[in-house]
């Protein structure tokens, strides 16, 4: 009986021995998650950080581009405002030509209508 009782007293040992080294073993990849853990933790705000970097790069460049896109329309409406202004000055050009032409002739018969007279 005294030979079972040590051998059960050893073997309890053995596994109180067992049970401390595992849960040291545990302890230690507990540490090592958590510190995997925390640098996740890390990399996910650095990468939240440069994604809201991103976000706010692209939310600027569509402004920029709706601005650019705006100052474009206005070009354009301005470009038209010309065109059609530069059109009707020729149109009003030919018509200061037209007169101009029929103000000569009618100085070229009035004198032939002096010389006429005249004569």
């Amino acid at each position: 009986v005294e030979g079972e009782r040590d051998a059960v007293r050893a073997e309890l040992a053995a596994l109180a021995k067992e049970k401390d080294s595992m849960g040291d073993e545990i302890k230690r990849e507990k540490e090592a998650l958590q510190g995997g853990m925390e640098g996740v933790r890390k990399e996910i705000e650095e990468a939240n950080g440069e994604l809201t970097d991103l976000q706010d790069t692209v939310e600027r460049r569509r402004k920029e581009l709706e601005l650019y896109e705006s100052q474009l329309e206005e070009f354009a409406r301005r470009e038209a405002r010309l065109v059609s202004r530069e059109a009707e000055l020729l149109e009003r050009e030919k018509g200061v030509k037209s007169k101009e032409e029929d103000l000569k002739h009618r100085e070229e018969w009035l004198m032939q209508k002096e010389g006429q007279q005249r004569a």
